[in-house]
């Protein structure tokens, strides 16, 4: 059993984080809004432009995937995502 976290737990990451947990995977998913998250999903609440206001991290990631999206259609937005 792997211990993943997924930055950017919106449609992509919620279906991947329900693979992973089918084969017993260890998932933790980063959002800004965690009530969003899909079930069995361990929450850090926060946003991935601003590391400070992230939650508690897990003590051991053995995987880590970057699915964040940006806000709206800019250049802006995606260079901040």
């Amino acid at each position: 059993m792997a211990q993943v976290v997924i930055a950017g737990c919106g449609y992509v990451g919620n279906a991947l984080a329900g693979m992973l947990l089918e084969e017993g995977h260890d998932v933790f998913g980063i959002r800004r809004d965690a009530s969003a998250l899909a079930d069995g999903i361990r929450a850090i609440e926060g946003n991935v432009a601003d590391p400070r206001s992230l939650g508690p991290s897990p003590t051991r990631v053995e995987y880590a995937v970057f699915a964040v999206g940006a806000d709206e259609c800019s250049d802006r937005a995606y260079r901040t995502a």
